[in-house]
């Protein structure tokens, strides 16, 4: 069985990640999906209602704006 694994990287924009999520739930897969979101920018508002509508992606958050390559390399380590 297979796994895979969705990060996606987070920077004040919500409004465009919820539609990301959504397309994602029509997605079928052989195995595993996990889906990890990287929030560069803590001063997104709109992340709560973003977890509350889809509580089994995972969310990792940041005190500080960090490359997103480096973004994505610590959500890959959660």
């Amino acid at each position: 069985m297979s796994k895979l694994s969705i990060i996606t990287v987070n920077f004040n924009s919500s409004s465009f990640l919820k539609d990301c999520l959504e397309s994602l739930q029509d997605v079928v897969v052989d195995g595993e999906m996990e889906i990890l979101i990287y929030d560069n920018g803590p001063t997104d508002e709109g992340l709560a209602d973003i977890i509350q509508k889809f509580p089994t992606v995972r969310l990792v958050s940041s005190e500080r704006f960090i490359s997103f390559s480096a973004a994505n390399n610590r959500a890959a380590d959660v």
